[in-house]
């Protein structure tokens, strides 16, 4: 096997761990908002943003076909989840109060987690 194809299957692996860290804990523990979790969807939606990239990246140096659209969008989707979660981290060091609740913020990134994963095997 090819080692940009060992780098492309590796860079996979974690890109689904990365998506699980990332919907995991609100789909486990809906109703709680402790740190652990908050830095586990964190560490996720970073995970999957990199190892997104470095998918692309890997598909294109193996010559694979790449629907530009659709990583695009994903790409959106994986920073806006980002996004969020960053925001819920700095609220909650913050400790002021907001107008928008951390369990917004983290509900919000697994469902765009979700709509990730929709896109992924629905856009074809």
């Amino acid at each position: 096997m090819p080692p940009l194809e060992i780098l492309r299957l590796a860079l996979l692996v974690l890109h689904f761990l990365g998506l699980a860290a990332l919907i995991g804990p609100r789909m486990v523990r809906p109703h709680l908002q402790d740190r652990p979790m908050l830095r586990i969807m964190l560490t996720g939606a970073a995970v999957q943003v990199l190892t997104g990239n470095g998918l692309i990246a890997a598909n294109r140096l193996q010559g694979n076909h790449v629907v530009e659209a659709k990583m695009v969008v994903k790409l959106a989707l994986a920073i806006a989840a980002l996004t969020l979660l960053i925001l819920a981290v700095r609220g909650r060091r913050s400790r002021r109060p907001s107008g928008t609740s951390s369990p917004a913020l983290t509900d919000g990134a697994a469902g765009l987690g979700i709509a990730a994963v929709l896109v992924a095997v629905v856009w074809t």
